[in-house]
């Protein structure tokens, strides 16, 4: 594998996380994957004390505002606190790094692979298995 492709699949992975907490790109439905203490949030959203301590610890930056997400929102960012929390620190440094030079791409360039990962989200699961 290039160093640009291994390169691109990195940015592709931080978008992936990106987009699991952003309500603006993508709308994630619970999987079997999901963590089974989390249940689907129905009109009025889930409390924060649904949460695990990990979760909470996880979200704490959104603690004083939980109640004014959608529950859209307050879903897909209560499943990737799951996923977080299920992270070894290793993996969790790997993704503080990802998400750093996230950061600090051009603007551009993060269209650029969020147009490619939308093109690569419109194929069909045959053709995604074959380019990964």
């Amino acid at each position: 594998m290039t160093c640009s492709r291994q390169t691109s699949r990195r940015y592709v992975l931080v978008v992936l996380l990106l987009l699991a907490a952003n309500s603006g790109f993508a709308q994630q439905s619970t999987t079997a994957t999901a963590q089974p203490h989390i249940a689907a949030s129905d009109a009025s959203g889930m409390e924060w004390s649904q949460l695990d301590s990990g979760q909470q610890q996880a979200l704490r930056n959104f603690a004083q505002r939980w109640n004014k997400l959608p529950p859209a929102r307050q879903q897909r960012l209560a499943e990737a606190a799951a996923r977080w929390s299920s992270m070894t620190p290793q993996e969790q440094s790997q993704t503080r790094q990802r998400f750093k030079d996230w950061q600090q791409l051009k603007a551009a360039r993060r269209a650029q692979i969020r147009q490619r990962y939308e093109d690569f989200r419109a194929l069909p699961p045959e053709q995604q298995q074959q380019l990964r």
